[in-house]
């Protein structure tokens, strides 16, 4: 009871978050119910809790934990959110790569000798 109780406080904790990111990192890990379908598509695991009606979505945060990442009302509705997900984060880590790069201005500019 009391994992589930923290569990909520984290997910209250990132409502306002606008970006997958933030929620992939903030959310704690969270046990899998034993009961119903689970599909592995592209290294998320979309478990089928009450089939045909709700299809939750977990992955890795970069801790390694497990964390549930979202929701869908169908199989097909998962299968896109995750194709999206990883769409999203290809985005970000390119950004991420050029934020670090000369042309991104995160190092300084070399002097010449005098």
């Amino acid at each position: 009871m009391l994992n589930n109780v923290n569990t909520m406080n984290n997910v209250k904790s990132i409502v306002g978050v606008k970006s997958i990111v933030g929620a992939t990192s903030a959310v704690a890990s969270v046990p899998i119910p034993a009961q119903g379908r689970r599909i592995y598509y592209r290294c998320y695991l979309i478990h089928a809790e009450i089939p045909a009606i709700c299809y939750v979505i977990y992955g890795r945060n970069p801790l390694g934990q497990l964390t549930e990442l979202g929701a869908a009302r169908s199989f097909a509705d998962a299968m896109l959110w995750v194709d999206r997900h990883i769409g999203e984060m290809q985005q970000l880590k390119a950004v991420a790569a050029a934020d670090f790069t000369p042309a991104g201005n995160a190092m300084p500019p070399q002097r010449a000798a005098a």
